[in-house]
């Protein structure tokens, strides 16, 4: 429904009718607004000629602009000979400006920029102002909202105008702010970068004829007599090439010598109308590059650089030659270890995911934060945001798990790694000082204090350099072992322990790391980004030449790592297993048993003995004791059993030497297969066992037993004491 602007923009007298986007009249003299905007002046000559047809109200030509009433408002104000408007909100503002520019409105820029840097508005933050002006290049705006950071937090806030901002400009404005002096300014520009180098490498610089003759003595194989097709460069290079060959390779080219009807920039045509040339925009040694991948020669050497790969990048994917586009990306993965930031922001701005992805994960082991490189200039400043915010939530993530092993040790005794029989020494140590926290039924004297000075050390160092690599810190472990080696028990094999426990805990992280990058979600990592939509690369690139893509997802926020953290977690500790039921469920059958036995019901008691050795078969299995909330239970509910078989048939007078014997070497085993690698590792026996003899085994054993009788009760074959 159309709506009539309030006063003084409803005068019938008007001559002119601006339509706003959300459907509001203002009726406005064209000579007013004609002398403010050229824009305007010839937008409305147009309007006064247009046919009948045009859009009209009341006879008057209606001209439909893309601002809203609000703005619309504010700025034919500022236009008229009426009271100045009052900004109460810095959208208004900034939105005014963007109008202002947008008709050339040269006379109100001034005017309505004085506004940009009152802080005292509604939503004026320094981070949005900042941005505001970087899109209107106001380098003086720009300062001063730079020193109105000092003091406020700046690295967690967002905003969606990031996308708006090049990487480079907010990596000074953080510069800025870390180094805390709001009068110390830098004396190069905040929103500029100086490039000391082009973007493109010297291998690629621009080559003239000489030169190229001068290198290539032979013109091989682009010079055959058989060549039937020359391609031009934009450095004046010609390369006479084979048009079948191109055809096969190139979709590209296939489509353009195919067209003998429409016009193509930059080629020449035989009578016949066949092309027979095409003047291409690369320059002489990128095409030479990309073409060596497809004709059966030798293959060019490695791009010297991630800028040099992009550049060969670009070209195989806009000529779409699939044989040089393929080892050009697996160069990213190559140069991502080296220089992680120029990958990741090459990556960002071609859409290239597997690329970004990998060098997220180099930016983990890499300090990159204070680093500059010039393609974050091609890139938004969202894209370097979320990189921040993905590398801190890694570094709590992996701070969380390092200090997680302090909770597993004391939950259970691990063996130590590579050296058969025994525990870490740090568990096992009654000697030195031991750690303040609670104990457990497992580890009921704590662990030892030095390393879990050395664990908190390698927590706080993985939250600012989140890689499995941090872990082996020498610094950390040296001190480390200067604590442990004043204890008698922890000296001797303090070194060799440690240096196991560090190896596995950097697989456990690199790991962890890498299961959380996997389910990190990326931005159209599903798109297939035609080249033609891919940002020209640019020193100096506009607001809507560079690419907004960020391949992090936006919702990063400090509740990240628990997120991440939750699907980690040990399964164990969750009590409302099947397992859990189980053996609860036995344990709760002991005094049931007890009772059968003494009412001579032993049919009943031989069916849960029976029950308990199922389920203890069932706990057993190579999965479900990872969902087991710890191992205490199940050993309770085999030793309450054991204890109450031992006591009934005892108060019944049914234990011979022969059964006594069973139970105490069944007993004897429960011991032993208690300490076994949760991973399936060999059992370490005090004695020697022929045969491994179960939890199960032992219980339907004597079941069996109890089922025939005592007076025949034999050993388990091949058993040994």
């Amino acid at each position: 429904m159309i709506q009539d602007a309030p006063a003084p923009f409803n005068n019938p007298r008007a001559d002119i009718i601006l339509r706003t986007c959300d459907s509001v009249d203002y009726r406005v003299r064209s000579s007013i607004l004609a002398e403010a905007s050229s824009v305007f002046e010839d937008m409305f000559d147009i309007a006064k000629e247009a046919p009948v047809e045009h859009p009209r109200r009341d006879g008057i030509p209606v001209v439909p602009i893309t601002e809203t009433s609000e703005v619309t408002n504010l700025l034919l104000r500022l236009c008229y000979p009426v009271a100045p408007p009052s900004f109460t909100a810095f959208t208004q503002v900034r939105d005014v400006l963007t109008a202002a520019d947008k008709y050339l409105m040269e006379g109100l820029t001034e005017t309505v920029k004085k506004h940009l840097t009152d802080f005292s508005l509604d939503g004026a933050y320094p981070l949005l102002i900042y941005i505001t002006a970087y899109t209107h290049h106001y380098e003086d705006v720009a300062r001063i909202a730079a020193q109105k950071t000092i003091g406020q937090p700046l690295h967690d806030v967002y905003f969606a105008e990031l996308e708006t901002l090049t990487a480079g400009a907010y990596y000074r404005l953080l510069q800025f702010h870390k180094a805390g002096d709001a009068d110390a300014l830098p004396v190069e520009p905040l929103l500029s970068a100086n490039l000391t180098r082009t973007s493109a490498s010297t291998p690629l610089a621009s080559h003239d004829q000489s030169w190229w003759e001068a290198r290539y003595a032979s013109p091989y194989p682009f010079g055959l007599p058989s060549a039937d097709f020359t391609l031009r460069t934009c450095d004046g290079v010609k390369f006479r090439v084979h048009a079948d060959l191109l055809r096969i390779a190139s979709p590209y080219f296939r489509c353009v010598l195919a067209d003998m009807r429409q016009s193509i920039e930059g080629s020449e045509r035989d009578e016949d109308g066949q092309i027979i040339s095409l003047t291409l925009h690369e320059r002489s040694h990128t095409i030479a590059t990309i073409l060596q991948y497809i004709y059966p020669v030798e293959r060019p050497d490695a791009p010297p650089d991630p800028q040099a790969a992009a550049i060969l990048l670009l070209a195989a994917k806009k000529y779409e030659l699939t044989l040089a586009v393929e080892p050009l990306q697996a160069q990213f993965l190559v140069f991502a270890e080296a220089e992680p930031l120029s990958v990741y922001a090459i990556a960002c701005a071609n859409h290239w995911v597997r690329e970004a992805r990998h060098a997220v994960l180099m930016c983990l082991r890499l300090p990159w934060s204070d680093r500059y490189v010039e393609e974050l200039e091609a890139i938004s400043a969202s894209c370097y945001y979320h990189l921040a915010q993905h590398c801190k939530s890694m570094g709590v993530l992996a701070g969380k798990f390092a200090l997680s092993e302090m909770q597993e040790c004391k939950r259970e005794q691990v063996p130590v790694s590579g050296e058969g029989a025994g525990h870490w020494v740090w568990v096992t140590c009654r000697s030195c000082k031991a750690h303040t926290l609670p104990r457990t039924f497992y580890n009921p004297f704590g662990l030892r204090g030095w390393w879990c000075e050395w664990l908190r050390k390698v927590a706080e160092l993985l939250s600012d350099r989140p890689a499995g690599q941090t872990v082996l810190d020498q610094q950390a472990m040296r001190s480390a072992l200067r604590d442990a080696s004043t204890c008698t028990t922890c000296g001797p094999v303090a070194a060799i322990h440690l240096q196991h426990f560090s190896q596995r805990l950097v697989t456990r992280v690199d790991a962890v790391l890498s299961h959380a990058m996997d389910i990190i979600t990326f931005k159209n990592e599903q798109r297939n980004v035609h080249v033609s939509s891919f940002p020209a690369w640019s020193t100096r690139p506009s607001v809507n030449r560079f690419s907004v893509y960020s391949p992090l997802k936006k919702n990063e926020d400090r509740k990240e790592p628990a997120r991440i953290l939750k699907p980690l977690a040990i399964l164990r500790e969750n009590i409302y297993t099947i397992p859990n039921v189980l053996t609860v469920s036995r344990i709760l059958a002991c005094p049931v048993l007890g009772w059968a036995i003494v009412h001579d019901n032993f049919q009943f008691a031989t069916a849960l003995l029976v029950y308990a050795g199922l389920t203890d078969t069932v706990c057993s299995s190579s999965l479900l004791p990872l969902l087991l909330m710890s191992r205490a239970p199940s050993q309770a509910a085999d030793k309450t059993l054991m204890t109450t078989l031992t006591l009934t048939l005892a108060y019944k007078g049914m234990i011979p030497e022969n059964v006594h014997a069973l139970l105490g070497h069944v007993n004897t085993v429960r011991r032993g297969a208690s300490h076994a690698n949760k991973q399936g590792a060999t059992l370490f026996f005090p004695f020697d066992l022929g045969a491994t003899l179960t939890h199960a085994d032992a219980d339907q054993h004597i079941a069996s037993t109890l089922a025939h009788g005592t007076d025949d009760v034999h050993l388990p074959p091949k058993c040994t004491y």
